[in-house]
């Protein structure tokens, strides 16, 4: 019955239904991690955050260079962020990867991790540290550990915060557009 109604919907207008309907969510604990069908409004989020920071000019090789995005994840529904596969922004295609490893880190200019799983996060945090890598995550205190913006849930609004000194020590900058709408946080890991 459901698929009968999401074809009988236009696309674009099932879309935008279904994030309002993922943005008004009842009661959840300020901090809690994000999963599930939440992932789709992440997806334009992070594609915002690519837009609207600026990383050093040696980050990239040409000019014409893709934006590798890397996905670590342990939620099965992160597959969703893959759909940004090709698109493009600043004239540079997005090649979206999953994240193996360390020596992958060398190759991503954006990770997310998609973890509410601090023993899963923080040795991919550590292994990327000093590198050009805008670092995303899901789990509460993850700015706090060393990455660069993190989601949360606040009174039922999805919300993210900025760790700027992350963001300085990896040498990005940001849009006041991104920082306006951030909750920001300037403490270094310790």
């Amino acid at each position: 019955m459901i698929e009968t109604v999401q074809r009988r919907i236009p696309v674009r207008r099932w879309f935008l239904l279904f994030c309002l309907a993922v943005v008004i969510l009842p009661g959840r604990v300020p901090g809690e991690t994000i999963s599930g069908a939440e992932y789709p409004v992440k997806l334009g989020f992070i594609y915002h955050f690519i837009r609207f920071t600026q990383w050093p000019p040696e980050t990239f090789e040409t000019p014409e260079s893709p934006i590798t995005f890397c996905v670590a994840a342990t939620h099965p529904e992160a597959a969703t962020l893959f759909s940004l596969q090709g698109r493009k922004v600043k004239g540079r295609r997005i090649d979206v990867q999953r994240y193996a490893g360390e020596a992958d880190a060398t190759a991503c200019q954006v990770l997310f991790i998609a973890s509410g799983d601090q023993a899963f996060v923080q040795p991919i945090l550590d292994g990327i540290q000093g590198r050009q890598v805008l670092s995303i995550g899901e789990v509460r205190e993850f700015t706090r550990m060393g990455g660069v913006i993190n989601f949360f849930v606040e009174q039922d609004q999805l919300r993210f915060e900025v760790n700027l000194d992350a963001a300085e020590s990896a040498g990005l900058k940001f849009s006041s557009q991104l920082l306006m709408s951030a909750d920001i946080v300037k403490k270094r890991k310790e």
